[in-house]
């Protein structure tokens, strides 16, 4: 049975089933459903009208909606829809007066059915099925494969994805060598994210070459969606390259030297271990961050350290190396409050501050091993914003807390600063410094 069909008053032919569908899409929009449903409410249930009147009442709700709309309405949607497409291929869209200027960004349609793949391993959505279209018709225009083509390959593409998806799930709940496996079908981008997440799991080195004639040769640290970041044996430095850019990639056979991390300096040592003492069971990664750090710059191997953690080689390699190349994250944090602390002193004191963190002239603060941080929790704790105080200067001393760092002045006046893991360690360290009930009032004094 043929499919019935309209025409417009243009002459152009629409399949019947699809006028269908689109009333009924804009029919259940929010804009108009309380009028409909109230409609269709009283015909089903009170039974007040005949079907034949329900039909035709239902055509006067979208024209009055069609009827209100501006052209400024218009424009919306139309910049709406041009920023979607846009959006969805890439296509850096600059407007200048009357003038319109297009930059594409996404010409490759290699590049773009990787995308559409994506699209599809997604639940289907409104956004997505809308960037579906746009990509599809643009690699449509650029190879001349017809669309139904297209999508078949996407919805193929899509499930080689999922499946690599779970191979990797299923790779990391298992502690045997998982077995690398790759189907020919499989798009050259998504096989070569598999092979490179082996690689990276097992520690191992690769060559790579891209479309430019750029040659990498190094280990592979990590992986994402599209770009895979490796270290040059040589070097040790780190270069990120994208997946659709890879032109030839080849498995390297390396005695893999040991990597240590760069010379740390006192603080950063204090503060790694400060975290080892402090840090909660629970912060896992962070704590085996710091481990590995203390480990390597105590000159023990990335063997040594993976064997000694349970962990994998290359999950070592990847935390030294990120360290050689930006500094620990734990450490930049720690460094971070003590700086917080010093600026809050400047901003209250800075005639004071200024004074006595000069060299020469320490006073009270003789003997600190970090001035700035004692001159800045004294002024903080005078200005009365110490979080916590406690004790009797003439009797044990005297002790605040300002997050977790601790300021102490001892009974002949000097003040020195101690810095804390944790800021419950820290008040718990003003304990010490409760002034003791001798008999002799001096507690009911310093209650009072």
């Amino acid at each position: 049975m043929a499919t019935e069909k309209r025409t417009s008053e243009q002459g152009d032919v629409f399949d019947a089933t699809l006028l269908r569908e689109f009333l009924l899409a804009a029919l259940e929009h929010d804009a108009v459903t309380d009028r409909v449903h109230d409609l269709i409410y009283e015909h089903v249930v009170e039974q007040k009208y005949h079907p034949a009147f329900v039909a035709s009442s239902l055509e006067p709700i979208l024209t009055e909606v069609l009827a209100s709309v501006t052209f400024a309405d218009w424009e919306w949607v139309a910049d709406t829809f041009i920023q979607q497409a846009c959006d969805a291929l890439e296509i850096e869209y600059h407007l200048s007066g009357t003038e319109a200027k297009r930059v594409s960004r996404s010409t490759d349609a290699g590049e773009l059915r990787e995308q559409l793949a994506d699209v599809y391993t997604h639940d289907r959505t409104a956004p997505r099925v809308l960037r579906a279209w746009w990509i599809t018709r643009r690699i449509s225009q650029l190879t001349g494969i017809t669309r139904e083509t297209i999508r078949a390959e996407a919805r193929s593409d899509a499930e080689a994805i999922k499946a690599t998806r779970e191979d990797d799930t299923a790779d990391a709940d298992q502690s045997s060598t998982p077995e690398l496996a790759i189907d020919a079908a499989m798009p050259p981008v998504t096989a070569a994210r598999k092979i490179l997440r082996y690689m990276r799991d097992q520690g191992g080195h690769v060559y790579i070459e891209d479309t430019a004639g750029n040659e990498y040769e190094g280990a592979v640290l990590g992986v994402t969606h599209d770009s895979v970041k490796l270290q040059d044996r040589r070097t040790d430095k780190t270069t990120t390259i994208r997946l659709p850019d890879i032109q030839e990639m080849l498995e390297v056979e390396v005695d893999l030297p040991n990597l240590l991390v760069r010379p740390l300096a006192s603080e950063e040592v204090h503060s790694l271990e400060l975290i080892l003492q402090g840090q909660a069971a629970d912060d896992l990664v962070v704590r085996t961050q710091a481990t590995i750090l203390l480990g390597s710059n105590a000159g023990c191997t990335t063997s040594q350290i993976a064997a000694m953690l349970v962990v994998d080689e290359a999950k070592v390699r990847q935390v030294i190396a990120d360290a050689n190349e930006r500094g620990s994250d734990v450490v930049a944090a720690r460094r971070a409050e003590r700086e917080d602390v010093i600026e809050t002193a400047r901003k209250l004191d800075p005639h004071a501050f200024d004074i006595d963190t000069r060299w020469g002239q320490p006073g009270k603060y003789e003997g600190a091993s970090d001035i700035q941080l004692a001159v800045s929790l004294d002024i903080i704790n005078g200005h009365g914003f110490a979080e916590d105080s406690t004790g009797e200067a003439a009797i044990k001393g005297y002790a605040w807390r300002v997050n977790r760092f601790v300021g102490i002045e001892d009974s002949q006046g000097f003040v020195m600063a101690e810095d804390w893991p944790t800021a419950q360690q820290a008040k718990e360290r003003l304990r010490d410094f409760d002034a003791p009930d001798v008999g002799d009032g001096s507690a009911d004094k310093q209650e009072a």
